[in-house]
């Protein structure tokens, strides 16, 4: 028992409401979903992926499934596809407050209220959120958002709220 409770890699934590991940490209729907909603795309958008996205001194690559990118790409095929270079000019197009809205509106950030003892809210990062969890770099950065758009980055979710996400688009 001793050797359980103490293990580093809690054995019996309950990793559905208490593990928080990356949702990676999952999070990519709540992009569309934000993006629709607030009348910065329509599902006719046309963007080219040629494999990467320059921003600032930084180059961001699309995840290299084909050589030289997606080419010409719209948003469901972005989605089925995975496009990381649509959806980095996407969240550029939204920025960081209204990805941190519709992210909470759609059960981010917060428990879900499922009656469990104990629950993680996760954490959908904003200006707001990054001056206070690092003070030494208080400063919203635009690349940061870069990274949240394809659920990198600060971004983190538990497997129950990927759950109820699932069943809320899939209702």
């Amino acid at each position: 028992w001793a050797a359980l409770i103490g293990d580093p890699q809690h054995p019996l934590q309950d990793r559905v409401s208490l593990s928080k991940f990356a949702p990676g490209s999952v999070f990519k729907v709540v992009m569309a979903i934000a993006a629709l909603e607030e009348g910065v795309a329509t599902p006719a958008r046309i963007d080219h992926c040629n494999g990467s996205y320059r921003f600032g001194e930084r180059t961001f690559q699309c995840w290299g499934i084909r050589k030289g990118g997606h080419g010409a790409i719209g948003m469901r095929d972005a989605i089925i596809h995975s496009c990381n270079v649509y959806f980095y000019r996407l969240g550029n197009d939204l920025g960081i407050e209204r990805i941190a809205k519709w992210s909470h509106l759609l059960g981010f950030g917060q428990p879900t209220g499922i009656d469990l003892p104990h629950e993680e809210g996760g954490t959908v990062p904003d200006p707001e959120w990054k001056r206070r969890a690092v003070p030494r770099d208080p400063a919203w950065h635009p690349g940061e958002t870069i990274s949240v758009s394809i659920g990198q980055g600060a971004l983190e979710v538990t497997p129950l709220q990927m759950a109820m996400f699932a069943a809320t688009i899939g209702s």
